[in-house]
């Protein structure tokens, strides 16, 4: 398993995102992920001709915006133009990623994920499903643990073949990180505190401020 821990937000060295933006950075890493994970596999995937010939990913991407979501990027190209941030917390969970990828907990979640019955797979048990993931609490160890999950189910889906069978899976992993997963994120901080460590940054600032300190002191008392 990871041998990481979960960072607590500053405040002081960064704003908390609204609900919005951890939503709409959300999107964008399960997008990366799953393409990430495409690079990784042996085989090619097989893409719906209804795609265009777009990446799994921006598949995955273009389907998880609803009419409401006014203000959106239209692709996830765009929204890391928008904001560089995002690709960097895509960097963050895939170097966690390809730590865990290496462990027997990573081998257990594809076997969960070939052995599902997509032709009996229902939003209702999907979401029993990935509640068991976090049966045990949300850490950025499940959270690694829940991305590697649905973009197993979502390849297993592509290649499948079913008309229409990868939008629905799509839209049900969709609605649970939207709902449940940035819930989450955004009480801890926003996706750059969950999945990044902010110690270091507060041991730099807080030994730049007590350096400052002892310098200010120290003229004052040589004055």
């Amino acid at each position: 398993p990871l041998q990481t821990q979960m960072s607590i937000p500053l405040p002081l060295l960064r704003n908390t995102p609204t609900r919005e933006e951890t939503q709409d950075e959300g999107r964008v890493l399960l997008s990366a992920f799953v393409d990430y994970q495409v690079a990784q596999e042996q085989g090619p995937v097989a893409m719906d001709p209804r795609t265009g010939g777009e990446s799994i990913g921006d598949m995955v991407y273009s389907h998880t915006i609803d009419e409401e979501d006014i203000g959106t990027p239209h692709s996830r190209t765009e929204a890391e133009a928008l904001h560089p941030v995002y690709r960097n917390m895509g960097r963050e969970l895939r170097a966690l990623a390809d730590r865990f990828s290496q462990s027997s907990e990573r081998r257990r979640v594809r076997q969960e994920a070939d052995s599902l019955d997509l032709s009996s797979l229902t939003r209702d048990n999907l979401t029993t499903l990935m509640m068991e993931l976090f049966e045990d609490g949300f850490s950025r160890e499940r959270l690694v643990t829940f991305f590697f999950f649905c973009s197993d189910l979502i390849l297993k889906s592509v290649r499948c073949s079913v008309g229409g069978l990868q939008f629905q899976v799509v839209a049900w992993v969709w609605a649970f990180l939207r709902d449940r997963v940035c819930f989450w994120v955004l009480q801890h901080g926003g996706w750059e505190a969950v999945l990044t460590n902010y110690l270091p940054k507060l041991a730099i600032t807080a030994a730049g401020f007590a350096v400052c300190v002892g310098v200010v002191f120290y003229i004052w008392k040589n004055w």
